[in-house]
């Protein structure tokens, strides 16, 4: 996936969202670019396979992604957290059709978030994560959102799995 990582470049050029998704999830797309429509289980095969260079889903870092996920990844059972992945999606069709900026992948089940400024959203996503939620500047994920990104992922996993 083409993008920026937000080294090298003058963050205050792009616009407000697009300053909140580099500083949260460690990436931002080219502006400009609009994939083509795809259906919601080709845009989410097409996300894992096209993740942003240098960019590990296994053990992500890049803005608040490494909190993000070491504070879910801790509330999950500790055999399943090998199997817990976060990817990106910022700008490919999956973002642009399906409300989808990043989501954690566990044994076939995911948890979907969307990256917002705007407090009033509601979306496709499991999670509309909001200044109100996280707090790149200061380094901080609400413990809240983790805990409720981790019951999901549970409660997914469970009944997929388990029944």
């Amino acid at each position: 996936m083409e993008g920026v990582t937000g080294e090298g470049i003058d963050l205050s050029s792009l616009y407000p969202g697009r300053q909140f998704e580099i500083n949260t999830l460690g990436y931002t797309p080219i502006t400009g670019y609009i994939p083509p429509y795809a259906e919601f289980n080709d845009s989410m095969w097409w996300v894992v396979s096209h993740q942003p260079e240098d960019y590990d889903f296994r053990r992500p870092t890049g803005g608040l992604n490494e909190e993000l996920f070491e504070l879910v990844a801790e509330r999950l059972p500790k055999k399943w957290r090998k199997f817990l992945y976060l990817f990106i999606a910022v700008g490919s069709s999956f973002d642009q059709y399906h409300g989808i900026d990043a989501f954690f992948y566990l044994n076939g089940v995911i948890v979907s978030i969307d990256v917002t400024t705007d407090l009033s959203k509601t979306g496709k996503a499991d999670f509309i994560v909001t200044p109100m939620n996280v707090d790149p500047e200061g380094g901080r994920v609400s413990p809240e959102l983790a805990d409720r990104i981790a019951s999901q992922l549970k409660r997914r996993y469970e009944l997929a799995h388990l029944s």
